[in-house]
């Protein structure tokens, strides 16, 4: 099931979600990440590269997910390390 975009407009006239700019930027955030794992299943169900380990699609997108947030995470750590900003 994908979400339609919720403008700031659309949430002022409902009465129930008066949101922070802060709560509304976190609310647009987890829509995009879920739209993203959502697309990335579907892309590997139509280039059947669940195929090779017979593994839901979903699984492998959630995996892959992980791999790119610890390789960020990676990434950062390293760029405060050289930048003796890192408190480890």
């Amino acid at each position: 099931m994908k979400v339609g975009v919720v403008t700031s407009k659309q949430i002022s006239k409902h009465p129930n979600m008066s949101l922070s700019p802060k709560d509304y930027e976190e609310m647009m955030k987890e829509k995009v990440e879920s739209e993203f794992r959502q697309d990335l299943t579907k892309l590997i169900n139509v280039y059947s590269k669940e195929n090779g380990s017979d593994t839901p699609d979903y699984i492998i997108a959630d995996y892959l997910i992980g791999c790119l947030e610890t390789f960020n995470k990676s990434v950062n750590d390293r760029r405060n390390w050289y930048s003796g900003s890192d408190s480890k």
